[in-house]
């Protein structure tokens, strides 16, 4: 039980982490709930910092005394560990605010009580039971058309907005109480009346579907309807997760529990005095909608999670077809409430460091925007949605800050006297009826850049719409985000029982006809675990090593073109030490001097040539290594056809360590403990066989606890029975060499790199199962 470190604990006790992501158990840390002494994201953070990874930076332990509720500062230099010996099953939260009186809860030094290897503790997850009943669903497909029923060709927005309209205003058959649709394309109907067999509708978009009307419309210009089909019909199941159904009950589920709100009057705007208009966003196979409220209601965490200022739902089916609501809260990062562009100009020019008052027109007038300030106000702006205010339907991004403002810049339209020239700033007045203060200002152009649309710098406002980040949070940015959005553990999960309840109520039509149920929350056993430790530096200069490796030989091979600033005996030298630093880790050569030296080696000669530069030099492969000193070159086929020739059997089959000439120059052999020689050192140490440092555990006892445990033998029983087996989880990242990306991008090719994930799957953690996927060049950019 360490405090230190980064990882994803997912049931049981843990102190550990500060990117963690808590499924289960009590953790004094994570990114939905708990106590945080000294974590990153996640519970109640002291100081506002980002404490925690291998003790930098963060608060001090803490005691906690569970009866007055109040936190107290103890010695830095004690280690503190939390004992949980629940009697049965909690019901609830197990936090510091929400433990049952009977639960023992110690925050203690460590030498003071042994570490309880192996106890199982029941742990509460923050995953809620969906039950459903028989439910009966049938799916159509809608498609815009024209009269001929050829498809029309729609913007995503607008097939949006016509779905809307059709649905809210149709005197169809389906129930729309229940209607469940993703982007107008797939709706789902549960329990519907219409028998089985084909079915087919043609509604029209503007006015209700009768013959009349269809036919006066067919005397437009341009008419289109909504065309339904009835394409399959289908029963929830939970249980079979093999079968054609349960990809469709995932996406039933999907898309209902995000939509399941749309009877909550305050989740919504209301459209012509009863129908609701919601804003949505596709993501895959799941639905982002957000109400139009630009600051989420507290209520707005009812089963879903808080995505910066708006709300996202994601729902899956868990192991063995369960079905598992989610009802974390996530942090908002970003509240970009009436934010404009004008106060990314104000960051830029620095008018609040020169103390002059935002929005006054005589001070921009005097200040104007330089070339290094624009393409500062670019980099502010850019990955950002941008609305303009005279118009918050529509979304842009910023493609430049050009050099001319309103007043100078000269656009052509097209008004009620003809075409006519006048400058933007005229444009919009005449035009919208928009009269400019800031004229003087740059204009901000946006994408694409091909249609030359530039807006006004002060229309320009930051949308309040949901929108993903494009980069990883730097530091600062994080202890910010931490200190502004983490909550008490009573407050939050008070807030996700509040929420779940006020669904059930406002849902309460809808959780009716499905038969549907928000269960109890979904338990847990959590095992506590002994810390391993690193088993090196334990007394002075000496290491875990494997001293039975085998007695080497070894050589330099200096290729040509190398820099001949530092003498061939200074590198003889400087190489020698490396090859001494080795021994350190448990390595043995024969002599401590190479057993040759070769000069001027040409790799520009083919393999079988510079083989015979090898005759009679090295005895037995496996036991020999080569060192190759090469010049500052990025000749890629150099260091091919180098580890071609050492370590393929057809040719010398040996051992090889290649380093340039401008690293062995950094390396200092009067320094006792030069860091470049170490990692060579050790680089070296890991092709020939042997071990620099090993994670074990101690067969007699733990060092950091001082206490006598059981032994590996008892350890092991407990984590390799049969009755009650233990996964094991290993996972593995392949990259390419950089030779191979440099030789790859001449081509125009990628070659990518390979993940993969293994998992026991017996008792004995022998045999494991392989997931490995392969991401595109795209796929690695969007991670």
């Amino acid at each position: 039980m360490s405090q230190r470190g980064r990882g994803t604990d997912r049931g049981g006790y843990s102190g550990r982490g500060d990117r963690g992501r808590d499924r289960g158990g009590y953790s004094p840390r994570g990114d939905r709930g708990g106590y945080v002494p000294r974590g990153d994201r996640g519970g109640y953070v002291p100081h506002g910092d980002r404490g925690g990874g291998r003790g930098r930076g963060g608060p001090p332990p803490i005691a906690i005394n569970y009866n007055s509720r109040s936190f107290a500062p103890v010695s830095p230099d004690t280690k503190a560990v939390a004992i949980i010996k629940p009697k049965a099953v909690q019901t609830k939260y197990v936090t510091v605010e929400n433990l049952d009186p009977n639960t023992k809860l110690d925050f203690v030094p460590r030498p003071a009580q042994p570490c309880r290897i192996g106890e199982n503790i029941g742990a509460i997850t923050n995953f809620f039971n969906l039950k459903f009943g028989s439910v009966k669903v049938q799916q159509f497909r809608a498609d815009i058309v024209n009269f001929k029923c050829k498809p029309v060709e729609l913007s995503r927005n607008r097939k949006i907005k016509t779905m809307d309209r059709v649905l809210r205003r149709t005197t169809s058959k389906f129930d729309m109480h229940n209607l469940v649709y993703n982007d107008g394309e797939e709706i789902y109907v549960p329990n519907c009346k219409i028998q089985d067999g084909e079915f087919q509708e043609l509604i029209d978009v503007d006015i209700p579907s009768t013959t009349d009307a269809v036919e006066a419309r067919k005397a437009d210009k341009n008419p289109y309807y909504v065309q339904f089909k009835k394409t399959v019909c289908f029963e929830i199941k939970l249980n079979n997760c093999s079968n054609t159904d349960y990809k469709l009950t995932l996406n039933f589920l999907n898309l209902f529990l995000t939509q399941m709100y749309r009877h909550a009057p305050q989740l919504g705007r209301i459209v012509d005095g009863e129908d609701l208009d919601f804003s949505r966003f596709s993501a895959k196979s799941n639905i982002f909608f957000k109400p139009y409220e630009h600051v989420s209601p507290e209520y707005a965490i009812d089963a879903l999670r808080c995505l910066y200022n708006g709300v996202s739902m994601s729902s899956q089916l868990g192991p063995r077809g369960t079905a598992i609501l989610n009802v974390g809260q996530v942090h908002s990062i970003h509240v970009r409430q009436n934010l404009r562009a004008l106060d990314f100009y104000c960051e830029a020019s620095g008018i609040r460091s020169n103390g002059v008052e935002k929005y006054d027109a005589s001070s921009y007038a005097q200040l104007g925007m330089n070339e290094m300030q624009r393409k500062k106000l670019h980099g502010l702006l850019f990955g950002l949605k941008l609305t303009p205010s005279y118009n918050t339907d529509r979304d842009f991004s910023c493609c430049d800050v050009p050099n001319f403002n309103a007043q100078t810049a000269k656009v052509t339209w097209l008004s009620e006297k003809g075409a006519v020239t006048t400058s933007i700033e005229q444009y919009y007045l005449q035009k919208y009826k928009l009269p400019l203060k800031y004229p003087q200002l740059p204009l901000i152009q946006m994408n694409p850049a091909a249609k030359k649309i530039y807006v006004p710098m002060e229309y320009v406002m930051v949308s309040y719409r949901l929108e993903q980040l494009k980069k990883k949070l730097d530091p600062n940015q994080t202890a910010v985000m931490v200190t502004k959005c983490t909550k008490v553990p009573n407050q939050k999960f008070s807030e996700i029982f509040d929420g779940i309840e006020k669904v059930q109520k406002e849902c309460e039509e809808s959780f009716k006809t499905l038969d549907l149920a928000i269960g109890s929350q979904i338990t847990t056993v959590a095992n506590i675990l002994p810390e391993p430790r690193i088993d090196a530096n334990k007394e002075r200069n000496q290491l875990a090593v494997n001293k039975n490796l085998p007695l080497f030989s070894w050589g330099i091979v200096y290729a040509s073109g190398v820099d001949q600033r530092m003498s061939l005996l200074d590198m003889k030298s400087k190489a020698m030490h490396i090859i001494k630093e080795t021994t350190k880790y448990g390595a043995r050569f024969a002599t401590a001097t190479p057993a040759y030296e070769i000069m001027n080696f040409d790799t520009r000669q083919d393999v079988t040539t510079l083989k015979k530069c090898f005759d009679g030099k090295i005895k037995d492969g496996k036991t020999h290594i080569i060192i190759f000193v090469i010049s500052n070159t990025t000749d890629t086929e150099c260091y091919r056809k180098i580890k071609m020739l050492a370590e393929q059997k057809e040719f010398l089959g040996c051992h090889s360590q290649v380093i340039t000439n401008q690293v062995l120059g950094k390396t200092d052999p009067s320094k006792p403990s030069c860091r470049l020689c170490q990692n060579v050192a050790m680089k070296i140490i890991a092709k020939i066989g042997g071990v620099a440092k090993s994670i074990i555990f101690d067969n007699g006892k733990l060092i950091e606890i001082g206490k006598l445990i059981k032994c590996n033998t008892d350890f092991k029983k407990m984590f390799f029975n049969p009755a009650d087996p233990t996964i094991y989880i290993g996972a593995d990242v392949i990259h390419t060499s950089p030779q191979d990306r440099e030789s790859d991008k001449d081509r125009g090719a990628s070659i990518p790199s390979i993940a993969t994930v293994v998992g026991s799957v017996d008792f004995d953690g022998m045999k494991y199962g392989v997931s490995s996927r392969t991401h595109s060049l795209r796929d690695n950019k969007d991670a």
